[in-house]
């Protein structure tokens, strides 16, 4: 396979276990954003005329492959979250 080759298609090859608790997927979560700034943090002490372009795009690749595994598992824990109060709300009806 090309390294080069532009691999995003439409369809989740990945999925997230819908018995995977909360917490294990706000770990999930808290690891891929801490992975996220640390790399940024070490990208942004680097002198870019000491960088190729290509350097520049891979680590651009990686994190954006980090944040968009945040963005969705956020979603998810968003959507269960929001279930849980909805739930909990018509459960104190009279």
């Amino acid at each position: 396979m090309n390294q080069n080759s532009d691999v995003r298609t439409e369809t989740s090859v990945l999925q997230i276990n819908p018995a995977v608790s909360d917490m294990a997927l706000h770990t999930f979560i808290t690891r891929r954003m801490n992975a996220t700034r640390n790399l940024l943090e070490t990208f942004s002490r680097i002198k870019l005329e000491d960088t190729d372009d290509c350097d520049v795009s891979h680590v651009a690749d990686c994190l954006c492959l980090l944040l968009e595994d945040s963005r969705q598992a956020m979603g998810v824990l968003g959507e269960r979250l929001l279930q849980q109060d909805v739930d909990y709300f018509v459960g104190q009806r009279p």
